[in-house]
């Protein structure tokens, strides 16, 4: 592990060298120019997000009312399911127990037809209520992984961010950049 990072940051380093000798000024310019029409595009995108319903109300309130509901709907959700599911599977029993009990005759009286219809209306809305309480779990679910993917990103952007505010940095980051994928290579070919 120590060897395969001391190899990225040689190639990292020599990179730069290179690159600071083989490139001319306006070669460097025009990569910096292109490094800021990158970060334009990507504020431009931000932007358009926080325009969007569902991420501005995300965005707007303060992260602990986001993270209590997304608890609120991860628990709520598996308490809805289970709650849900013991009514469906309850109403699904029912109903078919009934149909199987009153298969042989011939035509049904009108208080086991509709006593079947209630099973199956039980079962039907604990269904329903299973397929909410699923999607709201899966929701908080998606918030959770969301968040585990975003927030190394805010890092990393903030990082790469800082590192292009400086003179040499757009080739720095490219230097950088190559070396992490010499690294890569290094790591995954034996």
């Amino acid at each position: 592990m120590l060897n395969n990072s001391l190899i990225s940051l040689a190639v990292a380093g020599s990179c730069l060298t290179a690159l600071s000798v083989l490139l001319n000024e306006s070669q460097q310019r025009h990569i910096a120019d292109w490094n800021v029409r990158v970060w334009a595009t990507l504020d431009e995108f931000r932007c358009y997000l926080k325009a969007k319903s569902l991420f501005k109300l995300v965005l707007e309130d303060s992260p602990h009312v986001t993270a209590l509901s997304t608890a609120g709907c991860f628990v709520v959700g598996l308490v809805g399911f289970g709650i849900f599911g013991f009514f469906f599977t309850l109403g699904l029993g029912a109903l078919v127990g009934g149909i199987l009990l009153n298969w042989d005759s011939g035509h049904l009286e009108p208080k086991i037809a509709f006593l079947l219809f209630l099973y199956a209306a039980i079962a039907a809305t604990g269904l329903s209520g299973v397929w909410t309480s699923l999607k709201m779990w899966c929701l908080s679910i998606g918030s959770i992984i969301a968040a585990w993917v975003i927030l190394p990103l805010t890092i990393v952007e903030f990082i790469v961010r800082r590192i292009a505010e400086h003179k040499k940095g757009p080739i720095l980051t490219l230097s950088i950049l190559v070396g992490a994928a010499f690294g890569l290579l290094k790591a995954i070919a034996p």
